[in-house]
């Protein structure tokens, strides 16, 4: 399952969901989308999601993708000052994945293919394209 795949871990001989995993989302060729994700039931996540609808005021209201863009803000805003001083060339020695350490920890990154495949008409097939046997096709925009 999407659930135990990217937020499973071994306990024994059993496979249980990481407690300090809350989201798992996915990106698609442009950026984060939202349209399907997995939430837990957190106080994490409820924080999130009031920060995300944010106030009147929000500089996303008038956002073509809004939550799309309030999610990344969210998760992305640190970053800047997270990586500032990394030293460029002990990351590449240190085969590291290239998103670890992008989205907070109590986030998990899939593959658009695993559950926001599009539509083949509005993927135009530049993004994942939904097609039988995939879990959920997502009707973006």
């Amino acid at each position: 399952s999407v659930l135990f795949t990217y937020a499973g871990v071994a306990d024994g001989d059993e496979l249980t969901l990481d407690p300090e995993v809350h989201m798992i989302v996915s990106e698609d060729n442009a950026m984060l989308n939202t349209g399907i994700f997995f939430a837990r039931s957190s106080t994490w996540v409820t924080n999130l999601l009031r920060r995300v609808w944010g106030s009147d005021d929000s500089p996303w209201i008038d956002h073509p993708w809004w939550e799309n863009a309030a999610f990344t803000w969210q998760f992305l805003k640190e970053n800047p000052q997270k990586f500032a001083f990394e030293d460029l060339e002990e990351w590449a020695s240190s085969e590291k994945d290239d998103m670890s350490g992008v989205y907070p920890n109590e986030v998990r990154l899939a593959p658009q293919s695993h559950f926001n495949s599009y539509h083949p008409i509005t993927s135009r097939f530049q993004h994942d394209t939904w097609e039988e046997g995939k879990f959920v096709i997502a009707f973006n925009g």
